[in-house]
């Protein structure tokens, strides 16, 4: 809520003071309604990646805003634009808010203004299950960011964030009733992953490190730099991504063979705990 009101506060200082510049518009009160509203979606959206993906969300909204300073057409017609910022730009919840200033600012159009509100705010709907429905999912991934980061001493973690391993109900159940079973397919499938994630992370690391160097090479020779600082940033994404899931994997298994050592009324009660936690929505 603080967030939201202070996102209010700064878009309508922004658009005052716009403003009080003497920029031309049609109609202020539209102008000052559109930053207000835009203001809304865009700090749900920041907040919505930023609670359920942590690190990453926050790396997120930075890579969200750097493609919509292109792909929007706040700077030039999208005609004039690669291909690649035409196509993700009906994508982009800055279109629609820089289409609805611009009504206000240069005279309306039919309904273009409010059809266009109302497009900016449909991206509540997907903040809002990535912040309600897909955090519950990310809980692990989260708390395993935050305990790596903490056992370096010197990077910024959240040190009043997750503080206990989440685990699936379904696992609990399955490793209660089918114990023996369970803990063979467990023991093979950890076996199977600890023999490969040494060369896994090897590989991952290289094209962190090959990658961006190749590209970066090509985009001071291309004429196309555009389109190799893109291909550039996406190695990056992709590279980390592929590092961040493959360690994430093994924390799932060595959170999975945790468990096969635990006798019935230790699982019964990590169940009720967990069952605790759902009814809280954790």
């Amino acid at each position: 809520l603080l967030m939201m009101l202070l996102a209010i506060l700064q878009a309508t200082i922004c658009c005052v003071g716009d403003l009080l510049l003497k920029i031309q518009c049609v109609s202020p009160a539209a102008f000052i309604l559109a930053g207000i509203v835009e203001a809304i979606v865009y700090a749900t959206l920041i907040y919505s990646l930023s609670i359920a993906f942590k690190h990453i969300g926050k790396a997120l909204c930075v890579l969200l805003v750097i493609l919509q300073i292109p792909g929007a057409a706040g700077l030039y017609p999208i005609e004039m634009m690669p291909g690649f910022f035409q196509a993700i730009h009906p994508w982009l919840p800055f279109t629609y808010g820089i289409a609805a200033m611009r009504e206000a600012i240069g005279g309306f159009y039919g309904n273009f203004y409010l059809e266009n509100l109302v497009k900016v705010s449909l991206f509540i709907v997907p903040a809002f299950v990535v912040g309600v429905v897909l955090r519950r999912h990310l809980l692990n991934i989260n708390y395993l960011f935050d305990r790596r980061l903490a056992a370096t001493g010197l990077m910024a973690h959240e040190r009043d964030g997750i503080k206990v391993e989440h685990y699936r109900l379904s696992s609990l159940m399955h490793a209660l009733q089918n114990s023996d079973e369970y803990t063979r397919d467990v023991e093979v499938r950890a076996q199977r992953f600890e023999s490969r994630y040494s060369a896994r992370i090897r590989y991952g690391l290289r094209a962190l490190i090959a990658l961006p160097i190749g590209l970066l090479i090509v985009l001071f020779i291309s004429q196309n730099k555009l389109f190799w600082l893109i291909m550039w940033i996406m190695a990056i994404v992709v590279t980390c991504a592929y590092l961040i899931i493959i360690e994430y994997l093994h924390e799932t298994m060595r959170r999975r063979k945790s468990m096969t050592g635990l006798d019935t009324p230790h699982m019964v009660k990590m169940i009720g705990t967990q069952l605790e936690r759902e009814e809280r929505g954790e």
